[in-house]
């Protein structure tokens, strides 16, 4: 078992909200390999917030829809997450067929996966599973139920960096850096966009003055006073022999070799 379980286990109960849940769940499936995933709850879902597809051994598509929740499934008949809600969900999802836009035609789903980032007691299971029929009749729902456990393995195989910089302090801060962003995009849409040059990008051609020439001879150290010249960066070009760009820090010596 992974050393860092129980600090994942309470990593995936730290998901505040279903649609946070259903996101993640999107990324995962399509790491798993699973084809069109799609986010499909909302209004006219008929259960499924989740819908994709894989191919089968015998190479036909099975068509998949995801039943998301957050918290423990119990088999409690009342709460946000109640049996009663659960299986209505699972029932609707075999009941009514999908509109897959990808191939335009109505399909029908033939395996419901319950998925939450907690528990589901093993009555709750059972009660889900026998949707169509009595207590021991059975006739069983292809019914598969993913969670917290079950997730983590998942994760750690197919997205490893998942739960890398998450906890409290960190996940906390994501949520409200992306209210910020998503603030300051609602902003730059009610501002008309100009492009603002930023002052990096931004050059003023420096002075460029010919300094003293110094000789070296057998007599000694000779020093050339010149009358000052200013240079153009234009002019540093024509310049044929050698030449020497000092100037102290932060002058713009490298920006002008850049220009030049």
């Amino acid at each position: 078992m992974n050393k860092n379980f129980s600090d994942h286990k309470k990593i995936l109960k730290l998901i505040r909200t279903e649609d946070e849940f259903r996101q993640d769940l999107y990324t995962l499936f399509k790491l798993m390999g699973y084809k069109n995933v799609e986010v499909t709850h909302g209004p006219g879902e008929k259960g499924k917030d989740l819908v994709f597809y894989e191919i089968n051994t015998l190479k036909n598509k099975e068509y998949i829809a995801v039943v998301a929740k957050i918290g423990t499934i119990t088999g409690a008949t009342s709460g946000k997450n109640n049996i009663s809600v659960v299986k209505t969900q699972v029932e609707k999802c075999f009941l009514t067929d999908f509109s897959d836009i990808h191939s335009k035609s109505r399909i029908k789903i033939n395996k419901v996966i319950v998925a939450t980032n907690e528990s589901i007691t093993g009555s709750a299971r059972t009660d889900i599973v026998e949707i169509f029929g009595e207590k021991g009749s059975g006739r069983l729902a292809n019914v598969e139920f993913l969670w917290n456990e079950k997730l983590i393995e998942l994760m750690d195989q197919f997205w490893p960096h998942y739960f890398f910089g998450k906890g409290p302090f960190s996940s906390e801060y994501n949520r409200k850096l992306k209210t910020d962003i998503e603030k300051l995009e609602e902003l730059k849409a009610l501002v008309p966009y100009k492009e603002v040059k930023l002052y990096q990008d931004i050059f003023i051609e420096p002075v460029l003055t010919e300094g003293q020439k110094i000789i070296k001879n057998i007599q000694g150290t000779a020093v050339i006073k010149r009358k000052e010249i200013e240079y153009k960066l234009e002019d540093i070009s024509k310049i044929k022999e050698d030449i020497l760009i000092t100037g102290g820090p932060g002058t713009g010596k490298t920006t002008i070799l850049r220009k030049i």
